[in-house]
């Protein structure tokens, strides 16, 4: 299962996108809104999320997906609920995909990287939120 966080502000195209291309890839996808059902993100696009985070079941994560948008990094940042979920999936090798402003200190945004990070191999799937 792959869970994609929505906190009032998030960056609608972060969101969606990826959200469109694991269900067309039949991967299980559920939005989960950090706090009232309908959120509405930075541009002002209301959506429908299919839980809450009280809902998640995160024994059954495979990835857990934190979109961008300065309100929705705030949201998240600010929700114990969604950090906890954040470090369990972090904690027990699940894959964690943020926005490169949730991993910044005070707003700086390192956007270049001189080393590889993770290892990928034939038949990866990998997606790229961001400007990194």
């Amino acid at each position: 299962m792959v869970y994609v966080l929505l906190g009032t502000g998030f960056e609608e195209t972060e969101a969606i996108a990826p959200i469109d291309l694991l269900r067309r890839a039949e991967i299980p996808t559920l939005t989960v809104a950090l706090a009232d059902k309908t959120v509405c993100g930075g541009h002002g696009i209301r959506v429908e999320a299919d839980i809450t985070i009280e809902e998640m079941d995160l024994t059954d994560m495979d990835m857990i997906v934190l979109p961008g948008g300065l309100g929705g990094v705030a949201t998240a940042r600010a929700s114990e609920a969604a950090l906890a979920a954040l470090r369990f999936a972090y904690e027990n090798g699940k894959y964690v995909v943020v926005n490169s402003k949730f991993i910044s200190t005070n707003g700086q945004v390192k956007k270049y990287c001189k080393n590889q990070i993770c290892p990928l191999y034939i038949d990866d799937i990998l997606m790229v939120m961001s400007d990194l």
